[in-house]
């Protein structure tokens, strides 16, 4: 399926830029919003930096995934086609990795992309440095060379990242970089309110730029729900904001566990599989940079930690602890109709990124948060628990045994991997699986320990 789109113009310079969208063949069609106060308020360029045109792309794929739903558009019930010509500012460099951004873009979202390149057809700058203004934001106002950005998602993951950054460098000032889609509004509450936390004990240790992406759909059309290229988005926005320095470092916080994803099933391997941080998508994405000339440096500190590691080795756990009700890590956070508690939660319980957080609270002590369903004790039973789809399918991952050499083979069969790391990675999801274990022993009562073949 063919997308083209058309570019309109900002009401006026520093706004949001707005790009219809739209499939050929069935005329269905959003329109993608995408904030530029931020890039307005932080850089001196113009437009025509490449790392500008990365982050336009991005948002634009994030705007093509949303709007094509799988149910209706995939051959399979999940791969779609895509066509699309992206419009760049820096053609002939763009040009140089088309067949490596595709592949990144096939193996990110599990879809068959072809993709082209073209003159940006907008002329005028989309943005500018106003030296007129009388207020800048804080980030502008610093005199601080961000060698360091990172992402931050109001995920527990990043508190973690952000924290040990803070209290390892304190002579230097971090630049935090947010998403938010207004669709979604629980990301944006997130942000804030660990911000808030944040300013109780290192007011002085970070800048924080946020900005909204999202693609305005018309009434009763429904938007693919998978989001799998939200993070390529998330990524650009914090390497444009990592570029204006050289050889600057972007942090990824994610545990390896996610990082990962090593397939519960079988059922669960190829293009089924979540990417969002995944190695060989991030070595994607330094090679198209270096290609580019795009001098950022991504790193994830912790991809070869569990979620339980990142929480045991954090630099001030009584601070983690303290905010720890204001991050959020869960997947399925709007659907509580099925919830056996539905006031004063923010996660459901039962999808995989709840189970590897209670999981990493347990070996600290801290598993005690409410949760829409519990799956060790929810009000409709165990029953009824173990026959929700992430649970059922950890049920088996967990009760049947795996040997180092068949978890290596899932995750060559899941992606390409440097030999070196091989083993690395296949101990992550080792420790993976004592973790959970381990959390279930000291939760469950007997007859779900049997279950879990424990």
């Amino acid at each position: 399926m063919k997308v083209n789109y058309t570019i309109i113009a900002p009401e006026r310079k520093g706004t949001s830029i707005k790009i219809n969208l739209t499939e050929e063949e069935s005329n269905r069609s959003g329109i993608l919003i995408a904030d530029l106060k931020p890039f307005y308020d932080f850089s001196a360029d113009y437009q025509n930096k490449i790392a500008f045109d990365f982050f336009l792309l991005s948002t634009v794929v994030y705007g093509i995934d949303n709007l094509l739903d799988r149910y209706t558009y995939s051959i399979d019930g999940w791969t779609r086609e895509i066509e699309f010509t992206f419009p760049v500012i820096n053609l002939n460099e763009w040009n140089t990795v088309k067949a490596e951004l595709q592949n990144a873009l096939c193996f990110l979202t599990g879809d068959i992309w072809s993709i082209n390149f073209e003159q940006m057809p907008y002329t005028d700058p989309l943005f500018l440095n106003n030296e007129k203004r009388r207020r800048y934001p804080n980030f502008k106002l610093s005199d601080s060379q961000y060698e360091t950005v990172s992402l931050f998602s109001g995920g527990l993951d990043s508190l973690i990242g952000i924290v040990d950054y803070f209290v390892k460098n304190p002579a230097k000032k971090l630049l935090l970089v947010s998403h938010y889609d207004s669709n979604s509004g629980g990301p944006n509450s997130d942000q804030i309110r660990l911000i808030r936390q944040f300013n109780t004990k290192y007011s002085y240790n970070y800048n924080w730029i946020q900005t909204g992406v999202g693609l305005q759909l018309p009434s009763g059309m429904n938007r693919e729900p998978s989001y799998r290229s939200r993070s390529l988005m998330f990524i650009a926005l914090g390497v444009y904001f990592a570029s204006r320095y050289n050889n600057s470092e972007l942090i990824i916080p994610e545990n390896g566990t996610i990082s990962l994803n090593h397939p519960l099933s079988a059922s669960r391997r190829g293009s089924l599989s979540t990417r969002t941080t995944h190695p060989y998508l991030l070595d994607s994405l330094r090679a198209i940079l270096s290609k580019l000339a795009i001098n950022v440096q991504l790193r994830n500190p912790y991809e070869l930690f569990t979620k339980g590691e990142m929480m045991r080795d954090t630099s001030d756990l009584p601070f983690i602890q303290g905010a720890l009700l204001d991050s959020v890590s869960c997947g399925k956070r709007g659907r509580k109709s099925h919830w056996d508690r539905r006031e004063g939660v923010s996660h459901c319980g039962h999808c995989m990124p709840c189970i590897y957080r209670r999981a990493a609270l347990h070996r600290v002590n801290l598993d005690n948060q409410p949760y829409g369903i519990d799956i060790f004790n929810p009000e409709k039973g165990w029953d009824y628990a173990k026959n929700l789809p992430d649970v059922s399918a950890l049920v088996s991952y967990i009760s049947t045994p795996i040997s180092k050499k068949e978890v290596e083979r899932n995750l060559l069969i899941n992606a390409s991997f440097s030999i070196d790391k091989l083993a690395d990675y296949t101990n992550v999801v080792m420790k993976t699986r004592d973790e959970i274990k381990d959390w279930v022993k000291a939760k469950a009562n007997d007859e779900i320990k049997r279950s879990f073949g424990l």
